[in-house]
């Protein structure tokens, strides 16, 4: 991809051609599952961290604090599920990661 860029210097206008490297798709689709998978690990990593907690009944508190917290993580993995299935091209791409969410 090459793109053009004028500067107007001293009232002259001067233009340069210079070549812009695309992110090709695999790239593209890379990244985005590097969002998904750290989105994943952080609810996980919330889940665990419930599942230890709610072993004892003294943790109510704490539990009840990061249950108001819980949906934020869901909703990150949702959002990074969501901008994957939106950047996959092949539909058994897609299909492999409806499976992943199952």
């Amino acid at each position: 991809m090459s793109t053009t860029l004028d500067s107007n210097v001293g009232g002259e206008i001067i233009s340069s051609r210079e070549e812009v490297p695309a992110i090709s798709d695999k790239e593209t689709i890379a990244a985005a599952k590097r969002r998904r998978a750290t989105a994943k690990g952080f609810l996980t990593k919330q889940m665990d961290i419930l599942d230890k907690l709610t072993a004892n009944i003294n943790n109510v508190n704490r539990v009840r604090d990061m249950m108001y917290a819980f949906p934020r993580f869901v909703d990150k993995f949702n959002v990074a599920h969501v901008e994957l299935l939106g950047v996959l091209t092949e539909q058994e791409q897609v299909k492999e990661a409806e499976q992943y969410i199952d």
